[in-house]
């Protein structure tokens, strides 16, 4: 179905793209007057975090929500004796400045020390409140199954006025990095040479609604751990969130049923959002995801790229827990064949990597962006478990402000937020300039196509390695809860293979 040129359709309205009031926690259900800003990639977020961080006067606050958060680590490395956050939020503690951290608890602290990425979050909170401010290290979460809270937020509040970033990106090592994504210096390396990730940062009364979400979860009085007593509750009154532009924003989140006493059914409205954008996707869907497993929105892809959407996905090239690998590319390989089974042609699949190094770019970001109309950020990965098990936060985003554009070659009015975001992306991963990329359709031809391995600048055409395990049941309900075992498998070791039998009778 095409729209008539320049027309502001139903299309164009956020109550096409946003979930009911019934759909989610929040009153209202979603906020107009509000401005958002996508930050590509860590150095763009870090320095732009680090200087509003300078600019909070004496009573603001500052909050914190993290998966993993490094005290050693600078939002300004290319910047000469820039301090590390720790430091930086010491500073402001020093001031007067509110600061609380809220970050996930690795349930099992022998491992967890010997881990970085576990230990990391231990050795941060320490610090915070070495240095006056308020941590916790936060456990409240499934017990059935490995849970994590994959909140990642930084929300500061001076009055009023309040901001929040909202996305894919942690505070800690290996996640700053610039579009050129030309590799990163042993100081900053993660375990990845290159790393691509997105944040938003919003200002309005969007910006309040996130605020009132660590408030949520900071005031839970279940105990954050065990031997651990919850915080001084937060008691200072919810910012009104000066409008301060045109986007309309609704607040999204993953929280596991029977966990919180402010949400006691939980909320899984990021999955929610997601499907109701690819159900009313017309022309195109663009995804980016470190993981897109099986899950809700798989069926949902298969059925828009029978009706003739155009879906890309942007994913990762391998997995990075060792030992899961080959678990990962079944789940991957099954996905994909499932989207792909009704109408293949309408289905592109990508990875990114180094032009001239051959070096994979780790993709860490979490978005979609549906016909130049609406964009999701947030935390949460196509997979069962972040729409239904781990705590996650999304923003999801239509312009006010209408703009033109082309869609398939003919005039169409556009959301500008998402517009620009989707020239951006593209830019980045073509190497092209916005003219060649203004039509999303026809710019689908600058994409490289043919055989796996296929690049054009960062993008190349993605094939699941052909290493592949089954998933035993009780794996499968660990890194991906509701996912059947039935999975089909290319190779498998004997081992494996005799395993998984034996815990599958089925089979």
């Amino acid at each position: 179905m095409k729209d008539s040129p320049l027309a502001l359709t139903a299309a164009s309205e956020p109550a096409h793209w946003f979930l009911r009031p019934d759909e989610v926690l929040r009153m209202p259900h979603y906020t107009s007057g509000n401005a958002a800003e996508a930050l590509i990639d860590g150095a763009a977020y870090f320095a732009h975090l680090a200087g509003q961080l300078d600019r909070l006067p004496k009573g603001a606050e500052v909050h914190l929500a993290g998966w993993r958060v490094t005290a050693s680590e600078r939002l300004q490395p290319d910047l000469p004796d820039s301090p590390t956050i720790a430091a930086q939020l010491g500073r402001l503690s020093a001031r007067g400045v509110r600061v609380r951290a809220l970050l996930w608890r690795f349930p099992f602290p022998p491992i967890g020390w010997l881990l970085p990425r576990f230990r990391d979050n231990v050795v941060f909170a320490r610090q915070v409140r070495a240095r006056g401010g308020e941590a916790v290290l936060d456990g409240r979460l499934r017990r059935d199954r490995p849970s994590a809270h994959h909140q990642k937020a930084v929300v500061l509040r001076a009055a009023d006025e309040v901001a929040a970033y909202v996305g894919g990106i942690d505070l800690c090592r290996g996640r700053w990095d610039t579009p050129a994504h030309a590799g990163l210096p042993k100081a900053l390396r993660g375990d990845f040479d290159a790393w691509h990730d997105v944040m938003c940062v919003v200002r309005g009364a969007a910006a309040s609604q996130v605020w009132e979400n660590f408030t949520e979860r900071w005031n839970d009085p279940v105990p954050p751990g065990w031997a651990s007593s919850p915080p001084p509750p937060i008691t200072t009154p919810r910012p009104n969130g000066r409008p301060s532009g045109q986007q309309h924003v609704q607040v999204l989140r993953t929280l596991a049923p029977g966990i919180h006493p402010f949400a006691p059914q939980g909320e899984q409205s990021i999955g929610l959002a997601y499907e109701r954008a690819i159900e009313q996707a017309q022309h195109y869907i663009y995804i980016e995801d470190q993981h897109v497993w099986p899950s809700s929105l798989t069926e949902r892809l298969r059925d828009a790229a029978a009706r003739g959407v155009q879906v890309v996905l942007v994913m990762t090239r391998q997995y990075e827990v060792p030992g899961l690998t080959a678990y990962h590319n079944t789940l991957r390989a099954r996905t994909l064949e499932r989207i792909r089974q009704a109408n293949p042609e309408n289905v592109r699949a990508f990875h990114l990597q180094q032009a001239a190094k051959g070096a994979a770019i780790y993709l860490h970001s979490k978005l979609m962006i549906v016909d130049d109309r609406l964009a999701i950020i947030g935390s949460a990965n196509v997979s069962w478990r972040s729409q239904t098990n781990d705590s996650e936060l999304a923003l999801s985003i239509v312009d006010g402000e209408q703009v033109q554009g082309q869609m398939n070659g003919q005039a169409v009015a556009v959301s500008r937020f998402a517009r620009a975001l989707r020239l951006a992306l593209w830019g980045e991963h073509l190497g092209l300039e916005e003219a060649v990329l203004n039509d999303p359709i026809l710019a689908l031809s600058m994409w490289p196509s043919g055989k796996a391995g296929t690049q054009r600048h960062h993008a190349v055409v993605h094939r699941v390695p052909s290493w592949q395990f089954p998933v035993p049941p009780l794996l499968a309900s660990l890194i991906n809860p509701h996912l059947k075992p039935d999975v089909p498998v290319e190779r498998s070791s004997l081992f494996l293979s005799l395993l998984t039998r034996k815990s599958n009778p089925r089979r």
